[in-house]
């Protein structure tokens, strides 16, 4: 499940998170918190004018540091199942990692979902600017939050029957391969990399710098493993023309069953 994150903070050179909202995607669970404690001699002149008139009107949504990280555990581990952050800037993602002190919460998807991808389409813009004309002003945390689930979901419902499992699944697990004095050629090296990823909907599987992999490691990579977990989404990036060939080869094998699901090449 996706949830859809806005931070206002002092200022792109000085900056200190000011106010935090987060919204699921289904708009059962919300979280909205403001500190107290940031320096406010950061204040950009454009947080007094747009940011700092909206803050005090939730007096339960303030706290300390100490507190919102507190709250923010809380909430995250109170939600059902895998969760990963939606935003349009990294500036949101990296504010809310340092609230949370040391670690994530386990159910929390390390790697955001990039709403910048979206920000200028017709749907996603449209309905951005009408929940903010309808519901709640620009940079307030939470309406910016819930003014990004309402673009996504406009978006999403006019390409749902054309997207990819990539675009959709959020539940996603990345495996980097390291290219430094690894041949990858068994099967049981490519069990137990995916062995982690029994549970995600999205597996990624970046090959850069690899050069050679070996028939069994690509069979059970490529079709065994897709087989086994039919839900799953198989993604396959940065592959060398020689890896390629290796992995279709075992895509091609009519002798063979295959997956239902196509894998995917980037």
């Amino acid at each position: 499940m996706l949830v859809f994150l806005d931070t206002e903070f002092t200022d792109f050179i000085d900056c200190e998170l000011i106010s935090i909202g987060i919204v699921s995607e289904d708009g059962q669970h919300v979280f909205y918190a403001e500190r107290n404690d940031y320096r406010r001699e950061w204040e950009s002149d454009f947080v007094r004018l747009a940011v700092l008139p909206q803050l005090g009107q939730q007096p339960a949504a303030i706290c300390n540091r100490d507190e919102l990280q507190t709250r923010l555990w809380a909430w995250f581990e109170s939600l059902p199942g895998r969760v990963q952050i939606a935003c349009d800037s990294q500036h949101d993602q990296d504010l809310l990692w340092d609230a949370f002190g040391e670690g994530l919460p386990e159910n929390l998807d390390p790697k955001r979902f990039d709403l910048a991808t979206l920000s200028n389409t017709a749907a996603f813009h449209a309905a951005v600017c009408d929940y903010h004309a309808k519901q709640g002003s620009w940079h307030h945390a939470l309406h910016d939050a819930q003014a990004h689930r309402s673009g996504w979901l406009a978006w999403k419902g006019q390409h749902t029957s054309a997207l990819s499992a990539v675009e959709l699944t959020p539940c996603c697990g990345f495996i980097k391969l390291s290219a430094a004095g690894n041949a990858y050629v068994s099967r049981a090296e490519a069990k137990d990399l995916l062995s982690e990823f029994e549970a995600y909907d999205q597996v990624e599987v970046d090959f850069e710098g690899v050069e050679e992999i070996g028939a069994s490691f690509a069979d059970e990579l490529v079709r065994v493993f897709p087989l086994s977990h039919p839900a799953a989404q198989l993604t396959i990036v940065n592959a060398s023309s020689k890896v390629l060939q290796m992995l279709k080869r075992s895509q091609s094998r009519a002798d063979l069953p295959q997956p239902p699901k196509p894998v995917f090449y980037f």
